[in-house]
């Protein structure tokens, strides 16, 4: 930690004192409501050797750099794997899927509220809809039987009703009366996106590709799915190739489907101002949201990213380095192709978020 940190959270921790004074009546909370604001969250996994996942937060700057946020605040570690975040409001909710845990944290500030650790069991990802969390869970990874979305009541931040579905639900989006669930397929494979009517908690499968992830909402109702196909590690040419798929979410039908050629795996997605953007065989491509086709040629190359977001035309991008030691994130200019600065995080970073 730099003597820089080590200022700021002195400062901090006075501030905090001030406040309890009889004449003052602002909490600690608004006080030091920006300290994690106007920047961008990276979350990390963590590693089987006893590392933490944890959060970095890098301010707008880009300068200061600040690991491990939530240990900093709130004297506690997540645990491995931290799979994800979700926000809603002023609230960020931190999944751990082998901890079996959902931290409720302000947003801003990284102060804990709560800790979900009842109804989960290998939770992954989080969404909202109709006034209720959904997590995503593999229930035990070896059984492809037990997988279910924990609905969480949002006042109580309790699982209030699980509902079954199909092996190794992943992403999650919530839109309208809707969710919407890719199925990686956990440790083995899938090839379904589930759509559960909010009102009724119905299940209906729809098939869309090997082994979907990601997914994205373009803004014209449309709901992109990247499948990344079906590994074989063993015998490669019984892979199977990933797609590009849109499904409109008025219809709740498929609309186009772009498959990938010869074995081609997609393993990274966003969307940004009518393009979707993705990453292939150390590649990112992009191609708009009316076209049926894949990209001819990449816009960048030669890279080594385990995830990517696009915002105001920059790609921010990290890199696991070695899945031990930390990782870097690079953001880079999406007009010049050039990298605007590369920072060192933490370890094993896999998603980034903006504040």
């Amino acid at each position: 930690m730099t003597i820089k940190n080590l200022f700021l959270i002195s400062l901090c921790t006075t501030l905090f004192l001030a406040s309890c004074s009889d004449d003052d009546n602002t909490t600690p909370e608004e006080i030091i409501q920006g300290a994690f604001q106007n920047g961008i969250l990276v979350s990390h996994e963590g590693s089987t050797t006893g590392v933490s996942g944890s959060v970095s937060f890098i301010p707008e700057s880009l300068a200061n750099v600040r690991n491990n946020i939530y240990s900093t605040v709130n004297e506690g570690i997540l645990g491995t794997f931290q799979q994800s975040i979700g926000f809603l409001d002023s609230l960020a909710f931190v999944v751990v899927d082998n901890a079996n845990t959902v931290a409720v944290v302000n947003r801003y500030t990284f102060k804990e509220k709560t800790i979900v650790t009842e109804g989960l069991q290998t939770p992954r990802y989080i969404d909202f809809a109709g006034g209720k969390g959904y997590v995503t869970n593999w229930g035990n990874p070896e059984d492809t039987t037990d997988d279910f979305i924990a609905v969480l009541d949002l006042e109580t931040f309790t699982v209030e009703n699980t509902i079954p579905v199909s092996n190794g639900p992943e992403r999650v989006v919530g839109k309208g009366d809707f969710i919407y669930v890719s199925h990686k397929g956990g440790f083995t494979n899938n090839d379904i996106l589930s759509i559960i009517d909010i009102n009724t908690d119905n299940v209906t499968e729809v098939v869309v590709g090997d082994n979907p992830d990601e997914l994205e909402l373009d803004g014209d109702e449309n709901l992109w799915i990247l499948c990344g196909g079906k590994p074989d590690f063993v015998d490669a040419s019984k892979s199977t190739p990933g797609a590009l798929v849109k499904l409109n979410t008025t219809t709740n039908e498929i609309e186009t489907t772009i498959p990938f050629p010869d074995q081609q795996q997609p393993s990274l997605m966003d969307y940004e101002n009518g393009e979707i953007y993705y990453y292939l065989d150390a590649k990112v491509y992009k191609i708009a949201k009316t076209s049926q086709t894949l990209a001819e040629s990449p816009i960048l190359e030669d890279l080594s990213y385990y995830g990517m977001s696009i915002r105001d035309n920059r790609l921010y991008a990290v890199d696991a380095k070695d899945f031990g030691s930390d990782g870097e994130l690079d953001i880079i200019d999406l007009e010049t192709l050039e990298v605007i600065e590369s920072v060192t995080v933490g370890v094993v970073p896999s998603k980034i978020y903006f504040q």
